[in-house]
């Protein structure tokens, strides 16, 4: 599945649960953002320095949000996004 958040109102521990999720293997496939959280994406730089495998964080605007609701969406290596045929 592929997570789509307009915005975050987050606390410190976004990070944290973030990177619990990646480590349980129950993160998103990817993370669409609109704007681009430092602390929720700091999560994914420390569990990629771990070593773990985590999910693509891509910035979209919030206008083409709706363009991907309720479709199976596709993420390219580069963060492009696809509806999946």
């Amino acid at each position: 599945r592929v997570l789509f958040l307009p915005g975050t109102i987050g606390s410190s521990s976004a990070s944290a649960v973030l990177m619990e999720l990646v480590h349980n293997g129950r993160a998103p496939a990817a993370l669409v953002l609109h704007e681009p959280d430092a602390i929720l994406l700091l999560g994914l730089i420390v569990a990629r320095e771990m070593g773990w495998e985590t999910p693509m964080a891509v910035r979209l605007g919030r206008d083409l949000f709706e363009a991907y609701r309720g479709r199976t969406v596709e993420v390219a290596g580069d963060g492009a996004l696809t509806v999946a045929a």
